[in-house]
């Protein structure tokens, strides 16, 4: 059983399922009080309209949809503890299943109204969105399932663990995420290693990384100028970028050679193979990520 230590109070944290137990319901309504806060691009809401496909017919949990209307989640919320053969019928339902625009349209208006009542949607954008876009399917669990997720991700779905730990007196909760997110896409450029240094990835436009500080950043900046503050806020490193690949945070040094920029890993091995080419991008919240092109 996995625990987590607090040292600013030295408070234990213990994996809920190990020490309570709560329903699918229960659950899910966790979930619900914390997924703004997960995808902050995404208006979510409850999602309860049976999907059918040649065979079988499902009701899933929650949906979101992205803020411009670019693509749509069905989520299936799941306790390890469920059987999967039926867990895999209903991703597979909802994968396949048949989503009448018209009424899916007026289903999601209406959950919007009420679980959002003053959010300023647009009923044509989201009529075009469900048109024109079938939706990604998200489980989320709540333990770590590997043979679930290597299954889903053959299916198509894609995986989200949204594990609860609690201390012993039950006051406050901790929340361990990991998988699967959907991401907004604010500004991207294209890369690829040198032909001759392999350890050196080109950034074939500089623009990116050429942007107004965060005002987080900004105040720091400030802080640093008073004499007496500086030993709290040290100079931060500013030929080091901090990407995420596949969710897993790495550090690279930037690097300029004949007019060229390049990005050089700071760890002992590489996770970019070198005979690829990547898409590196910043998300809504100016977060580096590299992906695959």
């Amino acid at each position: 059983m996995a625990r987590i230590l607090t040292t600013y109070d030295s408070s234990w944290y213990d994996e809920l399922n190990s020490v309570a137990s709560y329903s699918e319901t229960d659950f899910e309504r966790r979930i619900k009080q914390h997924i703004s806060k997960i995808f902050p691009d995404y208006i979510s809401f409850g999602f309860k309209k049976t999907v059918q496909d040649n065979t079988f017919r499902n009701r899933p949990d929650l949906a979101m949809i992205r803020k411009d209307y670019k693509e749509w989640y069905i989520i299936e919320v799941e306790l390890g503890s469920d059987y999967f053969p039926h867990v895999k019928r209903q991703i597979e339902t909802f994968i396949n299943g048949d989503y009448n625009p018209y009424s899916i349209t007026e289903y999601i208006v209406k959950k919007i109204k009420e679980g959002h009542p003053f959010y300023r949607f647009d009923r044509q954008a989201i009529f075009e969105l469900v048109s024109s876009t079938a939706p990604n399917v998200i489980v989320m669990v709540d333990r770590p399932k590997d043979d679930w997720f290597q299954e889903i991700d053959r299916i198509g779905g894609k995986n989200f663990i949204f594990q609860i730990y609690k201390n012993p007196k039950g006051t406050h909760h901790l929340f361990r995420l990991d998988g699967f997110y959907p991401k907004k896409r604010t500004k991207e450029v294209h890369c690829s290693f040198h032909k001759v240094m392999l350890d050196l990835l080109e950034i074939h436009d500089q623009e990116i990384l050429l942007t107004t500080q965060p005002k987080k950043k900004k105040m720091k900046t400030f802080l640093r100028s008073i004499p007496f503050l500086q030993k709290l806020f040290p100079t931060e490193n500013p030929d080091e970028l901090l990407i995420r690949y596949k969710d897993q945070l790495t550090s690279w040094g930037i690097v300029t050679m004949d007019g060229r920029l390049y990005l050089k890993f700071l760890g002992r091995v590489n996770p970019l193979p070198p005979e690829k080419s990547y898409v590196l991008f910043k998300d809504s919240n100016d977060n580096f990520h590299i992906d695959l092109n």
